[in-house]
């Protein structure tokens, strides 16, 4: 029964990063450097939680192979225990400076709880420091048995303090993700430390994983990553769903938004300059507008923003205090570059025929009209 309560945990939690692995092969920029660190995470979740459920079985069978394996599957299993929490250290210092040169250069440092205990397994194979294997091919620990937790709970405390500390450079939403993942964790290890042969670790790393991929790796899927508005992906999925609401309860209202001499800004002043106006910009709109209306990136330098409204009134009072709110930062002169941009909106109307290439034609047209009329005046 214990073996098989063991082994349903395991399955759970293999069940539940197998999940996980799907989800991003399918639907996640799978290039992208943190994605690449969470995907590696993921593989040594798995590769632990295998060796851990191979080895409950082997543990205290007789026969010269059980023992054979119970040794070497046991220091493979100890070598990679501090690996996952390194690999989560990597996935935080990147999503919160974003610096592929930072993380190398930091690389060794970052490499030292895994090293130490490197030295600590191979030592335990003479001295039983971490763990030995008895006559009857039973696993006991050894009276250093909690150095490889150590090192793995002190690389997962650092990380945790890493991120409190640098907390401001992260948005709020992302900032939970960061800080949560200790607790599932932290009590996993209190759970297993009283409770010997009770195996709650890489489950716990699994829940951890859940929330970090909910609250920060779902959210790059349906985010633009630069600024933070939602990608053209999720614009898609949102018009469909508003156009099919449109035909039965409810219109609605949207808008193209591209900003002007957005190319000038890059030439002028450099590419971080025009990375700095487009956040700047997604700002403003989402300043001026409600808290339940849809502020997406279409391409480059254009957006689109859907508004949760019916009447011509309304969409002109919001268009007004976009004006207002981009000419008030512009006022301040705090930066080399102003803002412009030139709009198109239209209404959709309930029960209006309507298919979501049209509207996006007809926005973008009207957009550009204003951008000639502008460049004649």
């Amino acid at each position: 029964m214990d073996y098989i309560l063991r082994v349903d945990i395991n399955i759970f939690a293999f069940m539940l990063i197998s999940i996980l692995y799907i989800s991003i092969k399918r639907n996640a920029e799978k290039h992208l450097f943190h994605t690449k660190i969470f995907l590696a995470m993921l593989y040594v979740n798995a590769s632990l939680l295998f060796l851990n459920t191979l080895l409950w079985f082997i543990d205290g069978k007789a026969g010269v192979l059980e023992l054979s394996l119970n040794n070497y599957l046991n220091f493979i299993y100890h070598l990679i225990i501090p690996l996952s929490a390194t690999l989560w250290l990597y996935y935080v210092d990147y999503h919160i400076f974003a610096d592929e040169n930072r993380l190398k250069r930091r690389s060794l440092y970052y490499s030292i709880p895994i090293l130490l205990n490197a030295i600590f397994v191979l030592y335990s194979l003479k001295s039983g420091l971490i763990y030995y294997i008895n006559a009857h091919n039973e696993y006991v620990r050894g009276y250093g048995f909690s150095l490889n937790y150590v090192l793995l709970y002190g690389v997962v405390m650092y990380t945790w303090v890493l991120s409190y500390r640098n907390r401001k450079l992260v948005d709020s939403r992302s900032l939970l993700g960061l800080q949560f993942f200790i607790v599932p964790i932290l009590i996993g290890a209190i759970v297993q430390l009283f409770f010997f042969g009770l195996s709650l670790i890489w489950t716990s790393m699994s829940i951890s994983m859940l929330i970090v991929f909910i609250s920060i790796e779902m959210r790059q899927i349906y985010r633009d990553y630069l600024t933070g508005a939602r990608s053209r992906r999720q614009l898609d999925e949102y018009i469909s769903y508003r156009i099919k609401l449109s035909h039965k309860s409810k219109g609605f209202a949207i808008a193209m938004i591209d900003m002007d001499d957005f190319k000038n800004i890059n030439d002028t002043w450099g590419h971080h300059a025009g990375d700095e106006a487009l956040v700047t910009f997604v700002k403003l709109i989402k300043a001026s507008v409600r808290r339940n209306d849809f502020v997406a990136r279409y391409a480059g330098d254009e957006f689109v923003i859907v508004f949760d409204l019916e009447d011509k009134k309304s969409l002109d009072d919001v268009i007004e205090k976009i004006s207002r709110n981009v000419q008030s930062f512009n006022d301040t002169h705090t930066h080399s570059y102003q803002i412009k941009f030139s709009i198109g909106a239209e209404l959709v109307k309930k029960n209006e025929p309507c298919d979501s290439d049209g509207i996006f034609k007809r926005i973008d047209r009207k957009m550009y009209e204003e951008k000639r009329q502008k460049k004649k005046n």
